[in-house]
């Protein structure tokens, strides 16, 4: 039985892991699925910084033992910097097409690189017809706040869940993510950005045998 916390992405909210969260707990695992600051409350929304997105994850780790963090698409920077800051506390990183950071890497530098936008994101959204209740805000301040490592993350077991028919963030340039963390482990689905609705029984599949 592994200790869950699922990280969702831009625009987004907890409840954009579709049945993900489901399925782990069928497995017998426990699974805690937040929604990031800012994302839901426009109280925070201009105050929101990646401290806070990583003090949201924090609160949310058990405190019987260490953690499997699972973030898709920006979610992933989220539980990079959570394990460069809190490496004892975290047992494994899964990232499902996600963003997987290298020291002073910011989350808009790395959107700028992959050649995607809010926009492309709201598309890709519209398209997988996903209820608009799991549809959130995504706050400004946590775009430029650089990611920190001081060789935390290295310490911890990483796998990266490719989709290798993303348009948000391709095939190419989750490759070149994962070159920069030498002992990633990876699998494939043949899908989109939002495997959770397009394959979802495939997605929780991968994320079921990666988990250590």
């Amino acid at each position: 039985m592994a200790q869950i916390v699922l990280v969702h992405g831009m625009l987004a909210n907890q409840r954009s892991w579709n049945e993900i969260p489901a399925k782990l707990k069928t497995a017998g695992h426990v699974v805690t699925n937040i929604t990031l600051p800012g994302h839901a409350n426009l109280l925070e929304y201009l105050s929101t910084q990646l401290s806070d997105y990583v003090d949201e994850v924090v609160d949310s780790l058990p405190s019987s033992g260490p953690a499997v963090l699972i973030g898709h698409s920006m979610g992933g920077f989220v539980i990079s910097q959570t394990a460069a800051s809190h490496p004892k506390r975290v047992s494994q990183l899964i990232y499902v097409t996600a963003m997987m950071p290298s020291p002073k890497d910011t989350i808009a530098g790395l959107s700028h690189q992959a050649g995607t936008s809010l926009n492309a994101i709201r598309a890709e959204f519209k398209a997988a017809k996903v209820d608009p209740r799991a549809l959130g805000y995504q706050p400004p301040g946590p775009a430029d706040d650089a990611f920190v490592d001081e060789n935390g993350m290295a310490s911890v077991a990483r796998h990266y869940i490719r989709c290798t028919a993303d348009k948000i963030l391709p095939p190419g340039f989750q490759d070149q993510m994962i070159g920069n963390w030498p002992g990633t482990t990876t699998a494939d689905i043949a899908t989109g950005h939002l495997p959770q609705y397009t394959a979802s029984d495939d997605l929780a599949d991968r994320i079921l045998e990666a988990l250590n």
